[in-house]
């Protein structure tokens, strides 16, 4: 059992995995570096009031933009085959989009377009996701003469704060997250970075060495990882 560790998560955390790690010794506070702002504008709400009517292939790649979208569409039973990055953003489709047909996932935008472009039935994709985003699913998809149609369901916001305390570890689960941290803060060299997955290390590639990235994009497997981590003989 670690002892004395004390964590910062840059993300509000599900009670259930602060006590998982507290049973470990590991203590972690909460603090979120980013706003999520959803942005149904009367055109975006027409988009998916005519998607709701038709079939339609579907890219999903935040649990953000999953829960926004059944926020607004209620009980609606959707004709809808789904793209989606696995982990929290893939149950999230399973448990609150109602008819919806998972047909592939994978644990990055990169990976995702690589399996897409295998269905050759797609010529016409539809991502739902923010204003901020990385490029990976577009940069995958492009020659691939599949139609790639953004829209944006929410704006992802910086809210940096500076922060007093040393810790021994920092939890990340976006760049933006990354971007708006280091924008008020520094890290000593023996603080330990946990990344939700290889895009958000990425990210944190510049900062430091120590960089230990999940092995699914979820917040339950980061926390599984930081609890290895500290364990570990």
């Amino acid at each position: 059992m670690a002892s004395s560790v004390s964590i910062l998560s840059t993300k509000t955390l599900e009670p259930r995995l602060i006590e998982k790690a507290a049973v470990e010794g590991i203590q972690i506070d909460c603090q979120p570096f980013i706003k999520i702002v959803p942005a149904l504008t009367e055109s975006v709400q027409q988009q998916i009031d005519k998607l709701v009517q038709s079939h339609a292939y579907v890219a999903l790649t935040s649990v953000n933009a999953v829960v926004i979208l059944s926020d607004y569409l209620g009980d609606k039973r959707l004709d809808w085959t789904v793209f989606c990055i696995s982990g929290q953003t893939l149950e999230a489709a399973k448990s609150r989009l109602n008819g919806v047909e998972i047909l592939d996932c994978a644990e990055t935008g990169e990976k995702l377009a690589a399996k897409i472009k295998t269905h050759s039935r797609v010529k016409e994709l539809v991502f739902f996701g923010s204003n901020i985003r990385t490029p990976a699913l577009a940069i995958g998809l492009a020659g691939s003469g599949i139609s790639l149609r953004e829209i944006f369901l929410y704006k992802t916001e910086q809210g940096p704060v500076k922060i007093s305390k040393d810790y021994n570890g920092v939890l990340f689960f976006s760049p933006s997250a990354v971007n708006s941290f280091f924008s008020e803060n520094g890290a000593g060299d023996k603080t330990t970075f946990f990344a939700i997955g290889t895009t958000t290390a990425t990210a944190l590639s510049g900062y430091g060495d120590q960089v230990i990235t999940s092995n699914e994009p979820s917040q339950e497997s980061v926390i599984n990882k930081l609890i290895e981590y500290y364990n570990r003989p």
